[in-house]
């Protein structure tokens, strides 16, 4: 696993020339070949910078918290998404929860809501518990998952992974766009 920090760095492929943004094509088709997966955090909120990057990709993850204005945020990504396109596959995880069942309630209320309103299904993948753990990583800049393998929020990581997985792969056939097509298509639409 590779990560790069892209910040608020990752929108600027959009406002950069076409020899540039060629370049980062090229760079992205060699990475798929060395990663089962590639991860974009998008952070907070949505632009549509961003948001051409979450429709161009296979499957989208919402995470927010047992909090109230967490929660609606969360609710208003899903739904400007939706807008967009409603088949999008979406996985939500409740993070920071007090306790395991607590974290589980806010995933269910939260998912009845978004189907309720928005008509759409999502995939509940778990609930990662308030740990102090996830400061001390932080801190000394070390995934917590290898800092303290034990900790709650470590057995939880791993268990969501589990979830995850355990689920059948979203399968595209050989005329669905890749991410890169659809991206490519999402910018010239602009």
């Amino acid at each position: 696993m590779d990560y790069i920090a892209a910040g608020s760095g990752l929108s600027d492929i959009f406002s950069i020339d076409q020899h540039k943004r060629n370049f980062f094509f090229q760079q992205y088709k060699k990475l798929v070949n060395y990663y089962d997966f590639i991860i974009f955090d998008m952070g907070a909120g949505i632009t549509q910078d961003s948001l051409s990057i979450i429709l161009a990709s296979d499957e989208c993850f919402v995470i927010t918290t047992p909090e109230p204005t967490s929660i609606t945020d969360a609710y208003s990504m899903i739904k400007h998404i939706v807008s967009y396109d409603d088949t999008l596959p979406m996985q939500v995880i409740m993070n920071r929860s007090h306790s395991e069942k607590e974290g589980w309630e806010a995933l269910r209320r939260f998912n009845q809501v978004i189907f309720q309103f928005l008509q759409v299904e999502t995939k509940l993948l778990g609930t990662l518990p308030e740990d102090r753990t996830v400061t001390t990583a932080v801190i000394r800049q070390t995934p917590y998952v290898l800092l303290k393998k034990n900790s709650a929020v470590a057995r939880a990581m791993k268990q969501l992974v589990k979830n995850y997985c355990s689920v059948q792969p979203v399968n595209q056939s050989d005329t669905t766009p890749s991410f890169l097509g659809k991206l490519k298509q999402l910018l010239t639409e602009r």
